[in-house]
């Protein structure tokens, strides 16, 4: 007899790890909880999520509910049975009468190593402080936040060159082979979840289009990272000002210098464009200026040196 799964996800990061419990023999997915279409893109269509679009293909019941306090969803997934649920990237806490109502409790795949990188961006977390590695692990959850006990973990090296979408494209893969690794092992007794090191936890926090504003009196290697973390979104922008001008700018994935300049005062060299930071100075060849379209810094510069006589502000 199959085991009877229910898996709660919505961000594009939980599609492998869905894809690869659907192809197991022994699995089979009751019915899938997902949160609600959203608009999306520059014309705001309503969107579906992209785990809703795989459960859809497979003729999976899917349910996206508003709120985690209705008692005619509770009776809905009850009536699944599921003896075992999946939890990743589903986007909110789900109240522990919900996690009970597996046989076998509740999985959660957390892409970062905890203790360290509780919260809602982990990926962007071990790029924001420059970690060593990160990984996936696989947690009973409880009703406290990404607090519940060990099943196991794997760990990835970091190389440093990273950006959240690439790194969560690596993460999302590792963590369906990872899933199909150790499930069996679960359902069967012979892994015994161990109590996290609460002492020792990290939390990062939600992001939003503000997250990204540069502090010039930053590091550059601190401003970097940033970049990469913010990739794609929300990105890194700065305000420029020439005194009785301002404007907000967008800037993509900078490189390091081996120039210095005074903090937020800007330079061209060539195609790029230098900008001043607490040490080296960071180089970038595209700019998005407000009002304008993203160009290459040599556009944006060709016949308007006035913008070399601002300067970026925090």
């Amino acid at each position: 007899m199959k085991t009877k799964l229910l898996f709660w996800g919505t961000g594009a990061i939980a599609v492998p790890t869905l894809e690869r419990l659907l192809t197991m023999e022994d699995i089979q997915v009751v019915g899938v909880v997902t949160q609600a279409d959203a608009p999306s893109g520059r014309h705001q269509e309503m969107t579906a999520p992209p785990i809703k679009t795989i459960a859809v293909q497979h003729c999976i019941p899917v349910f996206q509910p508003n709120t985690l306090k209705d008692d005619v969803l509770f009776a809905a997934l009850t009536a699944h049975a599921p003896d075992i649920a999946i939890v990743f990237a589903y986007g909110k806490i789900i109240p522990q009468r919900f996690l009970d109502i597996a046989k076998n409790g509740t999985l959660n795949v957390h892409p970062s190593l905890l203790p360290r990188h509780r919260g809602p961006t982990p990926v962007h977390a071990a790029i924001l402080h420059g970690d060593a590695e990160t990984g996936v692990t696989l947690i009973k959850l409880d009703a406290e936040m990404d607090h519940g006990p060990i099943v196991a973990q794997t760990a990835l090296s970091l190389s440093g060159d990273e950006t959240t979408e690439t790194l969560s494209t690596t993460l999302a893969a590792s963590g369906a082979t990872f899933v199909e690794e150790i499930l069996p092992k679960y359902l069967t007794g012979a892994i015994t979840p161990k109590e996290q090191n609460h002492d020792v936890a990290t939390y990062c926090k939600i992001l939003d289009r503000d997250s990204g504003r540069v502090d010039w009196s930053l590091p550059a290697e601190t401003i970097l990272r940033m970049a990469r973390a913010y990739t794609p979104w929300p990105g890194i922008w700065t305000t420029w000002t020439d005194g009785t001008q301002t404007l907000r700018v967008k800037l993509f994935l900078p490189t390091i210098t081996t120039e210095t300049l005074p903090s937020g005062t800007l330079k061209q060299q060539n195609e790029k464009l230098l900008i001043g930071t607490g040490s080296s100075a960071l180089a970038v060849t595209e700019i998005h200026v407000e009002g304008k379209k993203r160009l290459p810094v040599s556009d944006i510069l060709r016949g308007n040196q006035k913008f070399l006589q601002g300067r970026f502000v925090s």
